[in-house]
Order: C-alpha cells, then structure tokens, then sequence
C-alpha cells in the first residue's frame, strides 16, 4: 500500500498504458523512501478499463498538493495508511464481506492472474516479487484449485 499512497499523477503514462512504481510511503513517517528492492520498482501495464477510471477520477474536482500525491488528504498531505484500514473495514462490514486487510487485494490480484492461466513469470512481475518460487508460494492454493477442477471436468468428461 505503501507504493500506492507514493503514486503521483506523473507516474501515470497513459501514452504508453503503464505505472510506474518507483517510491514508497512509510507508513509511519508518511516520508517517501525508494520501493523494499530493485523488482519493487516497476512499469506496470494499465488495463483499458484501469485507464478509464483513472481519466474519470482525474476529471473530478482533484486536490492539488506540492508533492502531486494521487491519493491525498483534504490538506494536500498523504494519506494516512490507518485512516484508509479503517474505512476498508466499514464499508466490508456495510456490503456484507469478511473483514480484510489492504493486502487481500494484491494476494486476491495474483490469484485472479494465476487461476485464469497467466504465466506465473508474468504474475511475478507484476506482483514484483523477486524470485517466482515466492509468488508459487503466495498462489499455491489456486494452483491445486485449479488442478482439482481440471480433473474433475477431465472425469466428467471421461464418464459421459
């Protein structure tokens, strides 16, 4: 989360559909610091749909601050990783879903990418994690999910 609250406007390329990840917020000092490693520090690709809520949101009333956060305070300060928790929590608990940390959201990403059969290279780059074992790790689960349904519809099938 720390890379998010760090984005600026100018890390967004629409041009060329990327972001570019290249700082990080702590969450403590609210101070910029480089990105954990040299794989934490990325372009990512920006989906056409990405792209469109990102033009959306950047047409809306914006609050301009010095340091040209995306995601800021009233104050133009970055934004505080807590506040941002604790609202996460009240608007689950408001829909009606377990309780999750911000984190859920990037496991839930790789997962996503490894059950549709993305490359599980490709899904460490994007996760940017430096070696591919660790993003085997993190998805292992939806690999065997995916294996068991495989085999499942290949018995389905053998059966009918």
């Amino acid at each position: 989360m720390g890379e998010v609250f760090a984005l600026r406007r100018t890390d967004l390329d629409f041009e060329k559909r990327v972001i570019r990840i290249r700082r990080t917020l702590d969450a403590a000092t609210r101070q910029k610091h480089a990105p954990k490693s040299r794989s934490s520090s990325a372009d990512l690709p920006m989906p056409n749909a990405l792209a469109e809520r990102l033009r959306t949101f950047l047409a809306q009333p914006w609050w301009e601050n010095e340091a040209g956060l995306f995601f800021c305070n009233t104050v133009g300060k970055p934004i505080v990783r807590n506040k941002v928790a604790l609202k996460l929590q009240v608007t689950l608990k408001n829909l009606g879903i377990e309780r999750a940390a911000l984190h859920a959201f990037r496991h839930m990403a790789s997962s996503e990418l490894i059950k549709n059969g993305v490359v599980p290279s490709v899904v460490q780059r994007q996760m940017r994690h430096s070696d591919a074992r660790i993003t085997l790790q993190k998805c292992a689960h939806v690999i065997g999910e995916a294996q068991g349904e495989q085999w499942t519809h290949s018995l389905a099938a053998f059966w009918s």
